[in-house]
């Protein structure tokens, strides 16, 4: 078996085509966080710890549950839109978070994938890509390709912000500000299981 040499200075086409993807990703991970928290009435410092960093399709999710209790509406496809950053997520992740690596028979760059199964014999059985690991061809032409499609997302994104702002605004000036109750929570830890023989055990 042929040994697939590690590549650790990438040509440069590679290295902005992964910089760009990874640099618009967390823009794009930035507007949905802040979508999230306008939704729920909260600043960035106070979104960060309640909401933490949920993936990008979850985050969709969670938006969609906020504008169905804030009543709020948008224009955008949500279930489209999620579908599409679960793609861009998966493709990012793959290139982030994994080596590369040179064929060694057509010296193509590519990408170590250990993510999932899959059937290195297309006719045998699937196996874990930990197991036996995938090298996915990826060319600086299809690194652009995926940045252009972030930018699209972002642009949805930034619409579905616009979207939801001005209602939320008018919602708002409407409903007296949240206050916290004036009494302690109960503690019902101490409180006596009902008798179920309904007997007062005298």
């Amino acid at each position: 078996m042929r040994t697939w040499e590690i590549v650790v200075d990438l040509p440069d086409d590679y290295n902005i085509g992964i910089g760009r993807i990874i640099t618009h990703w967390a823009y794009l991970e930035k507007i949905l966080c802040q979508i999230t928290y306008d939704l729920l009435g909260v600043g960035p410092k106070h979104g960060r710890i309640a909401v933490r960093s949920p993936r990008a399709d979850d985050t969709i999710t969670m938006i969609g549950q906020l504008m169905l209790l804030e009543k709020v509406t948008s224009s955008v496809n949500l279930t489209g839109l999620a579908a599409a950053l679960r793609a861009i997520e998966k493709f990012r992740d793959l290139i982030a978070h994994n080596v590369w690596l040179i064929n060694p028979d057509s010296k193509w760059l590519c990408v170590q994938d250990l993510s999932g199964n899959w059937k290195p014999d297309p006719a045998g059985p699937k196996v874990s890509r930990r197991v036996s690991p995938e090298a996915v061809q990826i060319s600086p032409e299809e690194l652009a390709a995926v940045k252009e499609t972030i930018q699209t997302a972002t642009k949805t994104a930034i619409r579905l912000s616009a979207d939801i702002a001005p209602q939320l605004e008018a919602l708002r000036k409407k409903s007296p500000e949240q206050t916290l109750p004036d009494h302690p929570i109960p503690d019902q830890t101490q409180k006596k299981p009902p008798n179920p023989s309904g007997s007062s055990g005298a």
